[in-house]
């Protein structure tokens, strides 16, 4: 589908493992440079400032371009990696010990629901075989999708910039 929207051509082989691996590759760098922007912005900075990476991430997603894309990609995965570093190491330092093994189950079983939200939420896509008699708004659902982290990039600036206003102790020291 995204293949016919953004005329891969016959490099779609090419742009399908480029694009697969863009978002692994953003993960790791996000991961390896997590300390470095933590050093920096702190624990409460370091999520705000991740958020706003993927809020300009995916407005550059939204463009119908197949560079755009997998930059689109690679700042998300930033993004996701950073985080999946970050989070935990903010649980664990803002719990008091005696919840903090749950804490951590949840953070599990956010991701694993995440998952399946992006397997539900990209089940209307349409295949090659009907992209055709689709309607528009069925081919461009793959704009939406893209855009879906926007809203929970919004709600956790919210909630740091409201309720969350402390940084962890640690990341004072």
């Amino acid at each position: 589908l995204l293949a016919l929207d953004l005329e891969w051509g016959n490099k779609k082989s090419l742009y399908i493992g480029m694009t697969t691996s863009f978002m692994p590759l953003g993960c790791i760098f996000g991961a390896l440079f997590s300390e470095a922007i933590t050093n920096k912005y702190g624990r409460r900075g370091s999520f705000i400032f991740l958020d706003i990476l993927c809020l300009i991430g995916s407005a550059i997603g939204l463009i119908a371009s197949v560079w755009a894309f997998l930059i689109w990609r690679l700042i998300i995965g930033f993004s996701v990696g950073a985080t999946s570093v970050l989070l935990p190491l903010y649980i664990f330092e803002m719990s008091p010990k005696s919840i903090r093994g749950k804490l951590g189950t949840y953070f599990q079983i956010s991701i694993t629901i995440g998952l399946f939200l992006s397997f539900l939420l990209a089940w209307p896509l349409p295949t090659e075989e009907n992209f055709e008699s689709s309607s528009n708004l069925i081919k461009n659902y793959w704009r939406f999708l893209f855009a879906f982290p926007v809203l929970f990039a919004i709600i956790r600036i919210i909630n740091l910039v409201v309720f969350f206003k402390h940084d962890t102790p640690r990341s004072y020291l």
